[in-house]
């Protein structure tokens, strides 16, 4: 907020708009849709907006016939402004969006392969053996015919590989 400086002789008759025009505020955070909770705060900016008319009153920019009107526009853009401030986008560390940018690929390529590096470390080495031979087949029952392994093995492993998996996804 400016600092504003007024005589005493200004300060009484701005009081006198104040407590006249007080509801163009009310009526103001009523129209921008304010949050009750945020309306005593949102008011010293309305209040703002009027002091601003009404400086502007005195020095004869505006008629007095139209300080109403203008003082409430004034009051209204006060508190846009002050809300778009609050809602203007925070500036992002330049490393944070380069390090992003590496993970933003249509086939998720580096996404896969961190995930499945960490992955690889949880598994045993029977297990680590089976599910990369999975990754190339997609088929329990090929990758045991490859692996020379019975089928119930092969889902006995797929099993611990999936728990081990959820495990490994809700941990990290």
């Amino acid at each position: 907020m400016k600092n504003y400086a007024l005589s005493d002789e200004q300060e009484s008759r701005f009081l006198e708009v104040v407590e006249e025009h007080s509801s163009l505020i009310t009526i103001a955070l009523r129209k921008l849709n304010i949050p009750v909770n945020l309306r005593d705060e949102f008011y010293t900016f309305g209040l703002e907006g009027l002091l601003v008319s009404f400086l502007i009153l005195e020095e004869g920019e505006i008629e007095k016939q139209d300080f109403e009107r203008f003082a409430y526009v004034a009051i209204k853009r006060k508190i846009i402004d002050e809300i778009r401030r609050r809602n203007r986008k925070k500036e992002v560390a330049f490393d944070f969006v380069e390090n992003s940018k590496l993970f933003i690929s249509p086939n998720m390529d580096m996404v896969k392969f961190e995930f499945y590096n960490g992955f690889l470390e949880v598994l045993s080495p029977k297990e680590k053996k089976f599910f990369l031979a999975y990754l190339k087949t997609l088929n329990v029952k090929e990758t045991a015919k490859n692996l020379k392994i019975s089928k119930s093995n092969a889902y006995r492993l797929i099993e611990t590989i999936k728990l081990k998996g959820a495990k490994y996804m809700f941990v990290k």
